[in-house]
């Protein structure tokens, strides 16, 4: 074993290393000056310590900059494409630009190289919106860059005037067009002189034509002394995807609709906003056998045709829908018996989206009418010829409360299910203890994803019950489970990150934020 290398120390006290010897007076006043000594070289070079420090991070601060001087920004070795990309990512592309430009024009303001490669993106330009009141139509001559998607809303009615005409007729090639007026007069009257200018152009492509993502939005119905012929919706370029905004019928009579069945039958994406009859939904989907991704959205108004769904409604095939989402139910609308009529074979995902009151929140009756009217249009879905036998995804959300037994009742007709998703939905604390007592609960599970805003998960309750399917797993009965993702407002941690880590270790991505 090496030994220890002593301190060189003054001469005169080398003799006190061989043994433990009593000090005189003198011996002491010279050890304690020896301290002092050797305590300013300390100070000293520490000193000299700090100012070298001071000199190294000087030298470093500057050899940044000269590092940020050969940026592959300033070198041109970043290309424009890449950091076209990078703003549409920064901007929230793709999908929805912001509400205004302003972070755009901000990054154009930066230098000469980003404002280049901001004009060279399509991307970034790729919506235009033009307001502008009744006595000043927008100056559509000043937005004759193309090809665009446009958004044009004018306040108030009616859209109809030349400038916006001559646009949809001769102007630049378009993709998708956003168009909202007070009543479909409003756009029966634009299409009308668009068709007229398409008539005096020798365009060999007119805009209107080149359409195929089309917005379209009604605040109102004519008036009963005019009644709507809705012409404008039989008068549609060949579309793919079409939105319409219907006025809410509320009280008003239905013989205020279209009769005739809309030309959909080249949709593969179609939304409806409205709280029409379900009836009237079913007979527009009749032809629609291209049609992949279906949103019902019922604006939180009830939908009057609970007692005629039965006798007058058909079951409709939709051969190709892949995905089905039902936007803004009020908590005790029957929205979803148009499951009923629906024979969705392909059907991967459905969103259930409901807006209930606070009241309603954490009212749940196990034998609320509502919910088992939720269960029954799931069984008639997933029973019968052509019916739902691959669904892979489930969004429950948006201020939804049911019961743990009414949920776990639904769950149980859809074993194929892969994903489930609770977002805010309320419900008895126990689902999780029961799921773990239910046989043959959704085997095939992969992913689970909990936005629990209300506190109702315990996600130690979550964990022990993901836990026992692992560890009940057989050859025979393999468990798939792979991902939880959970945050929520449960306020006692308890075991939860000893349970989240005994999870991991069976293989399991966990993620959870309390």
């Amino acid at each position: 074993m090496p030994q220890p290398v002593l301190p060189s120390i003054d001469e005169r006290f080398s003799h006190l290393l061989n043994g433990n010897y009593p000090l005189e007076p003198l011996e002491v006043a010279s050890i304690q000056d020896a301290i002092d000594a050797e305590t300013l070289a300390i100070a000293k070079l520490q000193l000299a310590i700090r100012k070298l420090q001071q000199e190294v991070n000087e030298h470093e601060s500057k050899r940044e900059v000269y590092e940020a001087f050969l940026s592959p920004l300033r070198r041109g070795l970043l290309p424009q494409e890449i950091l076209g990309e990078i703003f549409g990512f920064a901007l929230g592309l793709p999908g929805k630009l912001t509400s205004n430009s302003d972070e755009l024009k901000r990054l154009c303001l930066v230098c000469k190289s980003w404002r280049h490669a901001a004009l060279a993106h399509p991307a970034l330009w790729a919506k235009l919106k033009l307001y502008a009141k009744l006595e000043h139509p927008p100056d559509m001559e000043k937005s004759l860059w193309g090809p665009l998607h446009r958004r044009i809303r004018r306040q108030p009615c009616p859209l109809a005037f030349r400038g916006l005409a001559a646009f949809l007729a001769d102007g630049p090639t378009l993709d998708e067009l956003s168009l909202k007026g007070q009543s479909d007069k409003c756009l029966e009257q634009l299409i009308g002189l668009v068709k007229r200018d398409q008539l005096n152009t020798n365009t060999p492509v007119q805009p209107w034509g080149t359409v195929r993502s089309l917005a379209l939005g009604m605040v109102k119905f004519q008036s009963s002394e005019t009644q709507s012929s809705w012409r404008v919706l039989y008068d549609l370029p060949p579309l793919t995807s079409l939105s319409i905004t219907f006025p809410n019928l509320l009280w008003d009579s239905t013989e205020l609709i279209p009769e005739r069945p809309l030309p959909f039958g080249s949709l593969t994406n179609l939304t409806l906003r409205c709280d029409w009859p379900a009836v009237w939904i079913l007979r527009n989907l009749e032809n629609c056998n291209k049609l992949q991704h279906l949103v019902l959205d019922a604006h939180q108004v009830y939908r009057r045709d609970a007692d005629t769904f039965d006798t007058q409604a058909k079951p409709i095939l939709l051969p190709k829908l892949r995905t089905l989402h039902f936007r803004h139910m009020i908590s005790f609308s029957l929205d979803t018996q148009i499951l009923q009529k629906l024979r969705m074979p392909s059907l991967e995902r459905i969103d259930l989206e409901f807006n209930a009151a606070d009241s309603e929140i954490h009212s749940f009756p196990e034998h609320d009418s509502s919910r088992q009217h939720l269960y029954l249009d799931f069984k008639a879905m997933t029973q019968g010829i052509n019916c739902v036998s691959s669904l892979q995804t489930l969004r429950l959300g948006e201020e939804f409360g049911i019961s743990s037994a009414g949920l776990l009742r639904i769950l149980k007709l859809l074993p194929s299910l892969v994903n489930l998703i609770f977002d805010n939905v309320s419900m008895d604390p126990d689902l999780f203890e029961r799921a773990g007592c239910t046989k043959s609960l959704l085997p095939r599970l992969r992913a689970l994803e909990i936005n629990d805003g209300y506190g109702d998960f315990n996600p130690d309750d979550v964990c022990a019950y993901l836990i026992k399917r692992k560890d009940s797993a057989t050859e025979e009965t393999p468990d798939y489970f792979e991902e939880l993702i959970m945050s929520t407002a449960f306020q006692d941690r308890h075991n939860a990150d000893e349970s989240a880590e005994k999870l991991r270790r069976r293989g399991v991505r966990v993620d959870i934020e309390i």
